[in-house]
């Protein structure tokens, strides 16, 4: 009886360490377990969802959009290219002449390649992600943000700056960037900084 109550005990915590790993949190995995449950999330989990059932039209409902297409990104396993600037892209001009072909060319720039980490499955989820969001906003928002030449990260953060705050508290912000800002001639033109599009779009829309 001894021997059996001990087999059973070491049985049964055995299934409690088990039940444990299966079910860990995702923020206390190590990034490789984090990938690999992305992956089976990407395969058990896809949404057929293609955007949100509400557009995007401005400051009047920005801030009941931004939970709906959270989800919808999320259920795609896709959120990150949101939150983190994942695709990144380097200057041309700063890579040594015998190096250039290594490097994935951006669509619309010609000063501009992705890193070489950027990888294709990287640009095929940046390419669902930024088409989940295009299908989210309103034809008057698409025409305002080129979509081709920004990253989702970018775009997220031009509807952010754009249409998150007030209008008098975007006013204030246009007057003072206005101000400030200076045009880097390095910069390529098709990829111009999200930050001076924002005011172009603000200033549109309110008329200022």
């Amino acid at each position: 009886m001894g021997d059996f109550g001990i087999k059973n005990k070491e049985k049964k915590e055995a299934t409690s360490s088990e039940d444990e790993e299966e079910y860990q949190p995702l923020f206390e995995r190590t990034n490789v377990d984090r990938n690999k449950n992305i992956k089976e999330r990407k395969t058990s989990r896809f949404s057929n969802a293609v955007g949100t059932k509400t557009l995007l039209r401005g400051i009047e409902n920005y801030s009941i959009w931004v939970p709906d297409i959270e989800n919808v990104l999320e259920m795609n396993c896709l959120d990150d290219y949101i939150y983190e600037d994942i695709i990144k892209k380097v200057k041309l001009v700063s890579i040594p002449i015998g190096d250039r072909s290594k490097y994935k060319k951006v669509r619309g720039s010609t000063r501009f390649v992705y890193d070489l980490n950027v990888t294709d499955e990287m640009l095929n989820d940046e390419a669902h992600a930024k088409y989940i969001l295009s299908n989210s906003v309103s034809d008057q928002i698409k025409e305002e943000i080129n979509f081709s030449a920004y990253t989702c990260f970018e775009i997220w953060n031009i509807l952010k700056e754009s249409y998150r705050k007030s209008r008098e508290e975007r006013i204030e912000d246009i007057k003072e960037k206005i101000e400030n800002k200076k045009y880097d001639m390095e910069d390529d033109f098709a990829i111009f900084p999200y930050s001076y599009l924002m005011l172009i779009i603000c200033m549109k829309n309110w008329k200022i």
